[in-house]
């Protein structure tokens, strides 16, 4: 029997009714704040090697990112779309079938983390040879992303788990996880790299052990929520859950391959410069994640909006939640790339020595700008795929790895290394196209064949948010 779970006792935000705006925000503040403090004991791991492992310590992060970057993008592709299968079912107030989803789900990310566990250490050394990895990088490179790639299981367990509460609207946890993980993994990095020198692999090492505290605080309050007290029926194979949630992830990690695909592209080129020039590019890289992280948290809360709407088919909702969101986007967009202009030549100085400044203020500039093209098109990426059409979004990776590449080989031929800051931000701006154009008709395409469906009113005192739309 369906019921509605009242938000007061289990701490959860149901997103059908109240102001749109304001419940984006309230899942996706905190969402901001953990997905910040994530990438700040990144970004701590960077300052420590810059300082303590030179060039050569801070290459490495560089030259492994794009690996890293596809095994983590694989895991949240899988993770958003088990929170999104989940918020559909929490959005109708169906919490059998949510629970049976879950289960599932849970099942699928086993056999995949193990498979990825398996193929990543395959396939590490070929990786970095297929990308021009300089020799005096190799060694360390290996170490680096078979240490990183050992702990899959760690970072998957918390990427599952804070994607489960982000689909009932619970971005405190999340918060709290990450807080702790912060702590512990600056601490490590002092021991393991500042005092004990291990360089790379020991800022890997202690992101491992950072990640695993993050894990258990979001396990211990799936745990505690009756929303999440699974039982065996819950894990039987169900082939309609299954369909759907295969539909959703397989094309979204079809779109991280082609997207990692580009980026191995373009740090082969960038490799051919040298170890100073990779050294400067992976600064702003790292700068760079701290500025995206809005933007990631922003989409996640605003596809969580959409996802429980659709649930019970309040598209007007759905329309109005995504253009708000998009305009405090831009909001963001401008507020970082302001702060970017005075102040990011300092903060660059953290990392790198002056030798590299150059380098890294220039792509910094260059996508400091295209925060104005990417803040917006996560929002609408996302929401296109909350609302159930992959495929778009998979058709827009594949026209950004053609813009990458041709930027690419065209851009350094007329700018010499300095065209190499543009594939990034060519790519965005194909995919804002392209999506900008079709989120709307595929808007009112889901509308018109949900005309017979209606959402089953639920009364305003028992919900956290029970106060009227905009």
């Amino acid at each position: 029997m369906n019921k509605t779970i009242s938000t007061k006792k289990s701490g959860t935000t149901n997103m059908t009714v109240g102001s749109p705006l304001r419940l984006i925000l309230l899942l996706g503040l905190p969402l901001i704040l953990a997905n910040t403090l994530q990438q700040v004991y990144s970004t701590v791991d960077t300052i420590i090697l810059g300082r303590y492992g030179g060039v050569i310590g801070l290459a490495v992060l560089g030259t492994s990112s794009w690996p890293v970057w596809l095994s983590v993008s694989i895991q949240t592709n899988f993770s958003q779309a088990s929170s999104l299968l989940i918020a559909r079912r929490f959005g109708s107030g169906n919490m059998e079938e949510m629970k049976r989803a879950a289960g599932n789900v849970l099942l699928s990310a086993v056999i995949l983390c193990l498979l990825m566990m398996v193929v990543s250490q395959l396939l590490v050394v070929p990786a970095l040879v297929w990308q021009g990895t300089p020799d005096d990088l190799l060694e360390q490179a290996v170490l680096y992303l078979r240490i990183s790639f050992g702990g899959i299981f760690i970072l998957f367990s918390y990427n599952m788990m804070s994607a489960f509460l982000r689909a009932i609207g619970d971005g405190k946890t999340p918060l709290f996880a990450i807080l702790a993980a912060t702590v512990v993994n600056i601490l490590l990095d002092i021991q393991f790299v500042a005092r004990m020198k291990w360089g790379a692999p020991g800022a890997a090492l202690a992101t491992l052990i950072a990640q695993a505290f993050s894990a258990a605080v979001c396990f211990v309050r799936l745990y505690s929520s009756p929303l999440f007290r699974l039982e065996k029926r819950h894990f039987r194979p169900h082939r309609a859950i299954l369909r759907e949630y295969i539909a959703l992830a397989i094309p979204m990690l079809m779109q991280s391959c082609v997207i990692a695909l580009g980026g191995f592209f373009v740090q082969a080129h960038v490799n051919e410069y040298g170890s100073v020039f990779v050294a400067g590019m992976s600064a702003t890289t790292k700068v760079f994640s701290l500025l995206e992280t809005a933007a990631i948290a922003l989409a996640q809360a605003t596809s969580t909006f959409v996802s429980q709407n659709y649930g019970c088919f309040q598209f007007g909702r759905i329309r109005r939640g995504i253009q708000l969101s998009v305009r405090f986007s831009l909001l963001i967009a401008a507020l970082l790339c302001t702060s970017m202009m005075l102040f990011g030549r300092d903060l660059l100085s953290l990392f790198v020595t002056k030798e590299a400044i150059s380098v890294s203020w220039g792509l910094l500039v260059t996508m400091s700008f295209g925060l104005f093209i990417m803040y917006p098109m996560y929002v609408m990426r996302q929401s296109m795929q909350a609302l159930g059409n992959t495929v778009i979004p998979l058709l827009a990776a594949v026209i950004q790895l053609l813009a990458r590449v041709l930027v690419t080989l065209i851009f350094p031929r007329i700018l010499g290394q300095a065209g190499l800051y543009f594939p990034t931000v060519t790519a965005w701006l194909t995919s804002l196209i392209l999506i900008g154009i079709l989120l709307p008709r595929w808007l009112s395409r889901c509308e018109s064949l949900s005309t017979q469906s209606a959402c089953v009113p639920r009364r305003a005192s028992d919900l956290k948010e029970g106060v009227p739309d905009e």
